[in-house]
């Protein structure tokens, strides 16, 4: 499929044909989208959101076909960082709450790390 997925300000996750610019689907994210989204080999879109009118941010695993909400976690602060994901399949994301998480696939929380910083970019 030629796809392009990205993140706004507006608060939505975005997925464009990439050969016409045609939308495809789009998802709200609860709040601004400043980082690129992080896609898995199984194709499952990941990306985190600042904090929106519900005063959380969430982070979101989307399946990038459909458009559909796999999983979310949502936190205190802003998702600024994209995404990285292990050999194994674990998700890695930090957030402005001053932690670093560890997820599995299906979205459990793994561990967290108190970094006592906000400055968490992958």
């Amino acid at each position: 499929m030629n796809t392009v997925f990205f993140g706004s300000a507006d608060g939505f996750v975005y997925c464009l044909n990439s050969m016409s610019g045609a939308l495809i689907w789009k998802y709200p994210a609860g709040g601004g989208v400043s980082a690129s989204p992080t896609i898995d080999s199984n194709g499952v879109l990941y990306v985190g959101s600042g904090v929106g009118a519900t005063g959380r941010a969430t982070f979101l695993a989307i399946n990038s076909q459909t458009g559909t909400l796999s999983w979310y976690h949502t936190f205190t602060a802003a998702v600024v960082s994209a995404a990285a994901i292990g050999s194994n399949g674990t998700i890695f994301v930090g957030s402005y709450d001053f932690n670093m998480y560890s997820f599995n696939p299906q979205g459990q929380v793994l561990w967290k790390y108190f970094t006592g910083d906000r400055k968490l970019l992958i």
